[in-house]
């Protein structure tokens, strides 16, 4: 009995050595699967975030999801971070092609997420559609009203002219709001200037036709040009240009590069005998 029992005891003193010393390096190996983990899911969450932060249609919900995005990479920082220390040789050097692509996404979200928060195509498109259309309607109903008080022909096809001109400028605010090329936006302010200056011309003669229509043209074509100054900084239209080309191709960099880095460490955790 005694010898049953020191056997006993001897294989159970053994066993506890072996567990003993085996943890750390199974540790390590959960912990750097882990981490890898953790950078396929936060890469993954951050570029779905900015996308969202691009097709957002309020500020609210851009800068929310921009947000989520930023915080998404400083969760793949930390773990990129961790893993270089729990890792050597091959996984070291995928590691490094990782670091490479993913510093590319970084550099285009510093540009990519500002542009999709400012949303200037989208408030130059709500100030045409909202503030613009409503001035533009004082403006052609004083006209209006300036011809039913008018007999002379030459008047009344002038303040006509008028009309339709300003009616021709709201026309033109989507596709300049729309527009990606700073050639079209400018070949389009060309039109809209004309147009302006035929209203300036008849709105200046004497005598003055409507003190009304005066004001609100005035109101107009301040709107304009704020209009023009928020679609000419085009920040929707780049975003979206980036998103679907220059981040496309750097988020499938970082797929590949985490693709390889995780074959890496499954080979040397289960080597293939």
């Amino acid at each position: 009995m005694v010898q049953a029992g020191t056997m006993r005891a001897l294989v159970l003193f053994l066993l506890a050595v072996t567990a003993c010393s085996k943890p750390p390096a199974l540790l390590t190996e959960a912990r750097q699967v882990e981490l890898l983990r953790t950078l396929q899911r936060e890469v993954a969450r951050s570029v779905e975030a900015e996308k969202s932060a691009v097709l957002a249609v309020t500020d609210e919900e851009s800068e929310r999801y921009a947000k989520e995005s930023r915080e998404a990479a400083a969760q793949v920082e930390r773990a990129r971070v961790e893993l270089r220390a729990l890792i050597s040789g091959d996984e070291l050097a995928k590691l490094d092609a990782f670091d490479a692509a993913w510093a590319k996404v970084a550099q285009i979200d510093a540009t990519l997420l500002p542009l999709a928060v400012a949303n200037t195509n989208l408030k130059a498109a709500k100030l045409s559609e909202g503030k613009a259309a409503k001035i533009l309607q004082l403006l052609v109903g004083a006209l209006t009203a300036a011809q039913a008080k008018s007999t002379d022909p030459v008047r009344l096809r002038a303040l006509s002219e008028a009309s339709v001109a300003a009616l021709w400028i709201q026309t033109l605010h989507a596709p300049h709001i729309a527009a990606p090329e700073p050639e079209v936006m400018a070949s389009l302010e060309a039109r809209i200037a004309a147009l302006e200056a035929q209203v300036d011309r008849v709105l200046a003669a004497k005598p003055p036709l409507s003190p009304e229509a005066d004001a609100a043209w005035k109101d107009y074509q301040e709107v304009t040009k704020k209009i023009l100054a928020l679609s000419r900084a085009n920040t929707n239209v780049i975003s979206f240009s980036m998103s679907v080309h220059e981040k496309h191709d750097a988020s499938l960099a970082c797929d590949a590069a985490l693709t390889e880095l995780a074959s890496a460490i499954h080979r040397r955790h289960w080597p293939t005998r």
